[in-house]
C-alpha cells in the first residue's frame, strides 16, 4: 500500500511534543509497515537532522516542495502519480485543505485547547474559528487521536461520528540503562528540588505551581530549602513568570527556571528530583506523567480528566486552584516515604500501557481499513 503522509510538522527548529509524537510513529510505521511505500511529504524551509533517520529507510520516499504555495499545490498531483490510497496529515488540524485531495483523508487531531480555551489562547473568534474547524475536519474520512479525552471533546464539538475516530496514544521510550545524564550548570548539586517540565504556555498552569509552593515553603518549620526547577522554555508566559518570581522574596530565592535543557540534562532532573509537578490546567495528553514514571519519580498532578486517563492510579491528583491542596501534596510527597513507594511502583506498572509500536500498529490497521474502502 501506498501512503502519502504530511510530514511538514517535523519541519521546525525546535521540537515539541507534535514533533516528537509524529517523528516516533513515523519511526515504528515505516518499520511494521515494511511492504508499504511511505512518501514523506516536505515543504517548509526549515529542516530538522532527525528527518534524516526516516528517509533513508527503504521504503520511505522523500518529496520536497519548497513553498507555502508550491507546497500544497503539489499534494494532488503527487497523491496521483504515487498512487496513493491515503492522504494522512500528521499537522496543524486546524487550518483548511486548500486544495481537493483524490485519495482517502485522514487527519491528525491532537488536542482542542484553543476551542476549549480560547482566551487562554488568544483566539480572537472562538466562534467563527469552531466554525471553520467543523467544516474542515468533516472532510476527512478518518481521525486519528491521542486520547479518549480528546476523542470526547470531538465528537462534543464537531458533532463526529466516534466510529471515525481512533486513538492512538503517546509512549515513552524506557531510560537508556544507568546513564547519569548531566546537570544542569545553573542548578546546585546538593539542594533537594521539585521539577516541573514546559512551565511555558498559557495552560500549563505555572500560578498554582507557584502558589503552591510558596506556600509549602513557608508553612515548613525546617532548615531544609527545597528548590522548585522550571524546566523547559517560558514562551509567551517568560515575562509573566519572571515577575511573578521576582516579586516574592522566597520564590526569588527557591525557584530556579533553566530554560530549555537538552535531553542529558533532562535525563539528571528526572533522576534527582524528589517528586514532579504538573498542574496544567489542559492537556491532550501529558507525555511528561509517563516520563515521571518511567524515571521513578512520583508526581502531582491537576485533577482534569485527560492526566487522570493517562495517570490512573500512579499520579497523586489536586484539583485547579486549590493552593492549600497543592502545598499539602508537597508536604506529603517529600515527607511520607511509604505513600512514595506505593506511587513509583505504581508508576513503573502504569507506563508499561503505553506502547509507540502499539500505537503505530493501531494506525496503520486503520488507514488500511479505510483504504479498502
Amino acid at each position: 500500500m501506498n501512503l502519502y503522509i504530511d510530514a511538514r510538522a517535523l519541519q521546525k527548529r525546535q521540537w515539541r511534543g507534535q514533533q516528537l509524537y509524529v517523528h516516533r510513529i513515523l519511526d515504528e510505521m515505516t518499520d511494521i509497515g515494511r511492504s508499504d511505500t511511505f512518501h514523506l511529504h516536505f515543504g517548509w524551509d526549515e529542516w530538522h537532522p532527525r528527518i534524516d533517520d526516516l528517509i533513508v529507510k527503504p521504503n520511505v520516499v522523500c518529496h520536497e516542495h519548497r513553498g507555502r504555495i508550491r507546497s500544497h499545490a503539489s499534494l494532488p498531483l503527487e497523491i496521483v502519480r504515487t498512487r496513493s490510497r491515503i492522504y494522512f496529515r500528521m499537522y496543524n488540524e486546524d487550518s483548511r485543505l486548500r486544495v481537493p485531495i483524490p485519495s482517502a483523508r485522514v487527519a491528525l487531531v491532537l488536542d482542542n485547547g484553543r476551542h476549549l480555551f480560547p482566551r487562554e489562547y488568544a483566539i480572537a473568534d472562538a466562534p467563527e474559528l469552531r466554525r471553520a474547524t467543523r467544516r474542515h475536519i468533516r472532510c476527512f474520512d478518518l481521525i486519528i487521536t491521542i486520547s479518549q479525552t480528546v476523542k470526547s471533546e470531538i465528537v462534543e464539538l464537531f458533532a463526529v461520528d466516534p466510529q471515525r475516530i481512533v486513538v492512538a496514544p503517546c509512549a515513552v521510550d524506557p531510560p537508556a540503562g544507568a546513564a547519569p545524564g548531566e546537570r544542569p550548570p545553573a542548578l546546585a548539586a546538593e539542594r533537594p528540588f521539585v521539577l516541573m517540565v514546559n512551565p511555558g504556555g498559557a495552560n500549563k498552569n505555572w500560578q498554582d505551581a507557584l502558589a503552591g509552593f510558596a506556600r509549602f515553603a513557608r508553612e515548613r518549620d525546617d532548615a531544609e530549602r527545597v528548590l522548585l526547577v522550571l524546566a523547559g522554555g517560558l514562551a509567551s508566559e517568560r515575562e509573566r513568570i519572571e515577575r511573578a518570581v521576582r516579586s516574592d522574596a522566597l520564590l526569588n530565592s527557591a525557584v530556579v527556571c533553566l530554560g530549555h535543557v537538552p535531553d542529558e540534562q533532562l535525563v539528571w532532573l528526572y533522576r534527582r528530583a524528589r517528586l514532579a509537578l504538573y498542574p496544567s490546567r489542559y492537556e491532550g495528553f501529558g507525555i511528561p506523567v509517563l516520563e515521571a514514571f518511567a524515571h521513578g519519580l512520583p508526581i502531582i498532578a491537576s485533577d482534569i480528566p485527560v492526566l487522570r486517563e493517562v495517570g490512573a492510579d500512579a499520579a497523586y491528583f489536586v484539583a485547579l486552584g486549590d493552593t492549600e491542596a497543592m502545598a499539602a501534596a508537597l508536604d506529603r510527597l517529600l515527607t511520607d516515604d511509604l505513600l512514595r513507594e506505593r506511587l513509583v511502583a505504581r508508576g513503573h506498572e502504569r507506563v508499561q500501557d503505553f506502547s509507540w509500536q502499539d500505537s503505530a500498529r493501531t494506525i496503520l490497521d486503520a488507514l488500511a481499513t479505510v483504504a479498502r474502502r
